[in-house]
Formats: structure tokens, sequence, C-alpha cells
């Protein structure tokens, strides 16, 4: 799906194993320097950066049919449990690192991101909602989480699985209004007061 579908960035939202049962394949390399094989393809890892609660790794997949090579950058958020919330500044944090490296490149609207946890509903779902919503909020100057929230569950049912990841979303759209769009304090008060209800 990946070279098919010509993706240059994957966000991984899980361990590779939660409570001692396997949630994902390890399909790249944990370490630098360090190749996986899989089918036609080797996933060569080149280089591994830490951010807060993640992992940034750039890949080589190397397609043996073609002898093609294609450069991915890996996003692996560590700190995200399953059934729970993680910290809302840091998955902002996450997510504004992503973006800016697809801005920078100029992928965002010519490559597909390619998201995944374990499921791939709730924390999966809560992340492209999330990342639509800033997506709105740059192009348009509007956020409608619950159409954002409708769209993805119209594609794929039991996005965002609860109330709780729900209003993370907008927990971190408010972390982002008050960072960048200098709201106020007590104008952020007053929203987050509204979000907890």
């Amino acid at each position: 799906m990946v070279w098919e579908q010509e993706v240059y960035d994957i966000v991984m939202l899980t361990q590779l194993t939660e409570r001692g049962v396997q949630k994902c394949y390890q399909y790249w390399g944990l370490d630098s320097n360090s190749s996986i094989e899989c089918n036609e393809f080797k996933v060569h890892t080149r280089e591994i950066k830490h951010g807060n609660g993640y992992q940034m790794s750039r890949l080589d997949l190397v397609n043996y049919k073609t002898q093609e090579l294609r450069q991915i950058t890996h996003w692996w958020y560590k700190n995200w449990p399953d059934q729970g919330i993680p910290c809302t500044k840091n998955i902002l944090e996450f997510a504004k690192q992503i973006n800016m490296q697809r801005n920078r490149l100029n992928q965002v609207k010519d490559t597909p991101l390619t998201v995944h946890c374990s499921a791939g509903i709730g924390r999966a779902g809560t992340f492209i909602a999330l990342n639509n919503c800033l997506s709105e909020l740059y192009h348009t100057g509007q956020i409608n989480v619950a159409r954002a929230v409708r769209t993805l569950r119209n594609q794929r049912a039991y996005c965002v699985c609860t109330k709780s990841q729900y209003r993370l979303i907008y927990k971190i759209l408010l972390a982002w209004a008050k960072d960048y769009m200098n709201m106020n304090e007590i104008t952020a008060q007053k929203i987050g007061n509204i979000i907890e209800l």
C-alpha cells in the first residue's frame, strides 16, 4: 500500500506490544543502519531522532523488482495508551512537526499521509480528525470538528470511539489557538470549561 499509493509519511500511534499482546508488526528497523526485508521490499533505517514522546525515523524503501528507492519518514508516537488519552501538548507538537515537514517538502496535497494504530479507529481516527481540522483551519480559517468526525465515520465506522477522544480533539485545537492565535487566558479558560462539560 505504501508503495502503490506513493506514501512518504507514515504515522504510527501504537506500541508494538501492549499489555502483552502484539499490536503491530515491526515493519522497519528499530536501530539506525538496520534493515528488514518483506517480500520484494527492503526497508532500511537511515536515521532516528527523538522528540517528546515520539520517534522520527528516516527510511529507505527499496523495491527489488524495479530497483527503485523511495525515502519515507516514519513518525512513531509512543505515549498514546490504548483506550487512553495522550498529553495534549506533546501530541500537538507531534502533529506540528509532521505538518511542518510535509509543508516544507510540498507533500500535503500531493501525497497521502498513512496513519495507523492497532484497530485503526480510536487513536488513528482521532489523529486524522485533528489533522483534518488543523488543515481546514489553515486553509479556511474555520473548524468544524463534528463534520470532520462524521466524514471519517462515513469512510470507516467507529472512528473517534470515545467521548474522551472527541474531547481531546477540541483540547488540542484549543492549545493550538492559545499558542498561535494569541488567544487570551480568559477566553481560553471559558472555552476550556465548555469542552469539559
